[in-house]
């Protein structure tokens, strides 16, 4: 990981690395550009070798919001891809 990903990014429980892909849960965050947490995530399966996927509910229950919100949060997933 690069100095600039490894001085924002810190362990949230101690639980070991095993095995597997490295999956980034894009909740808010919903943009490639100065995201952080996607970019360490990426950088941390590269350094594993392993597969790296984003994953996102797109449930309305759990998304929220109106029509609009929810054309707006659709337009951003899909400049994301």
């Amino acid at each position: 990981m690069s100095h600039a990903l490894s001085a924002r990014a810190r362990p949230l429980n101690k639980i070991p690395y095993a095995q597997g892909p490295i999956v980034y849960w894009m909740n808010r965050e919903q943009r490639v550009e100065d995201n952080w947490a996607l970019l360490a995530a990426q950088s941390w399966a590269e350094g594993q070798g392993v597969a790296f996927a984003v994953a996102h509910n797109l449930m309305r229950k759990v998304l929220g919001g109106g029509a609009r919100e929810w054309g707006f949060k659709m337009r951003g997933l899909q400049e994301v891809e």
